[in-house]
Order: C-alpha cells, then sequence, then structure tokens
C-alpha cells in the first residue's frame, strides 16, 4: 500500500472515531437525560390528566345518578296502609295538602292544564294517575286510573275484584251496582265497577263540601 492510500485510510478512522466520540457525549450528555425526564414527566402527567378526567366524569355519573333517585317518586308499595274511613288518601295524598306538598312527594307533573269549572282547578297528570288542585293551592280531587297500580290502600288497585276489595276496605256506604262510595263528612272515596265484571275501573278521591 503506498503512501497516498495509508494516508487516505488513517483519515478515515480518526473521521470515524471523532464521529463515535460526538455522538457517545451526546447520549451521555445531562441534557439529553434532563430531555429524556422531561417527556417521562410529561407522560405521567398526560396520563395523570387523563385519568383525572376519567374519574370525575365517573363521579358525575355517580351524583347524576343518585340525584335522580333522589329526586324519584316514592316507592308505591311502601305507600300502602289499611283503608282509614277517617283519614282518606289517595296515592298518599290527602285533600288537605297544598301544591308544595304534592310536588315535593311527587315531584313535576308531565304535563297539567286547566279545568274550567265554576272554581278553575288545575289538574296535574302523573304516571297512572292525576291530581287536581284549587286556584287557592289545595288539593281538591286525586284519580286513579291505570289498572294495577298501588292506590295507598290495601287491597284496592284499578283491575281489582269488588269482592277482594270489600274484604280489605268493608262494605262502602253507598253502593249503586257499578259505582261504591265511602263518604265522610266532607269527602268521598268513588270506586268506578265495571258492571260486567265487577272489576274496579277508576278510584277518585274529592271534597263534597267547599273547602
Amino acid at each position: 500500500m503506498n503512501q497516498h492510500n495509508k494516508s487516505h485510510v488513517r483519515l478515515f478512522l480518526l473521521i470515524s472515531m471523532i464521529i463515535m466520540m460526538s455522538s457517545l457525549y451526546v447520549w451521555t450528555s445531562p441534557s439529553h437525560h434532563n430531555q429524556s425526564s422531561d417527556n417521562s414527566v410529561a407522560q405521567s402527567l398526560v396520563g395523570t390528566k387523563e385519568a383525572g378526567h376519567a374519574s370525575s366524569k365517573e363521579n358525575a355519573k355517580i351524583a347524576s345518578s343518585t340525584d335522580s333517585a333522589s329526586a324519584s317518586s316514592p316507592d308505591q308499595s311502601m305507600l300502602s296502609q289499611p283503608f282509614d274511613p277517617h283519614d282518606m288518601s289517595l296515592m298518599g295524598i290527602h285533600l288537605d295538602d297544598s301544591t308544595e306538598d304534592l310536588t315535593s312527594s311527587w315531584g313535576e307533573p308531565s304535563s297539567s292544564y286547566i279545568m274550567p269549572e265554576e272554581e278553575p282547578v288545575k289538574v296535574y297528570e302523573y304516571d297512572g294517575f292525576s291530581v287536581g288542585c284549587t286556584a287557592s293551592g289545595h288539593v281538591a280531587f286525586v284519580e286513579v286510573h291505570q289498572s294495577g297500580l298501588h292506590t295507598g290502600i290495601d287491597g284496592l288497585r284499578v283491575g281489582e275484584h269488588s269482592d277482594t276489595v270489600k274484604k280489605a276496605m268493608g262494605s262502602p256506604d253507598q253502593d249503586s251496582g257499578y259505582v261504591w262510595g265511602y263518604s265522610t263528612s266532607h269527602s268521598m272515596l268513588r270506586l268506578d265497577l265495571d258492571p260486567t265484571t265487577s272489576k274496579v275501573h277508576a278510584v277518585k278521591l274529592f271534597r263534597t263540601t267547599a273547602a
């Protein structure tokens, strides 16, 4: 190998060594380590932030479910009580209850409308029953029309046979064959019966004298 070629070989080896040493310096320098550490920290923070968002969403979902449960209507099966002819109610609602008492127990109605009576009554519609309230803000009547719905009175449901009702509530004060009435001095619980099947078609509690 001539002298010229040897010089080229030495120069190539020298350049290679310089490049290798420079690369080694870069990879072992503090700035490279700091950059890697910063990247790790950044990734960790992003993961923590995403986990925080997920946790917040889950907590919001749980809170929403809890709020919905607390705002829901009362368990109708828990309302059921033996019939008391001296303290009549329907769906746990008494005729001396206020509109605020109604919405506190059952929430906002699905709809409402005004009955154009001599004294207008605002009717609140709920699932399976309706409640009429006077302009002064007191319950005027409660009517249950959905079959199988708990009425708040043991043994009394729409669709129940009259024999079962009589066993639970006793004989009515009025009996026309297709309408039964349980009355007090100021109110009446009326049961509309199907004359063919003798089953309860609807139940209504209303005032018979002025409030």
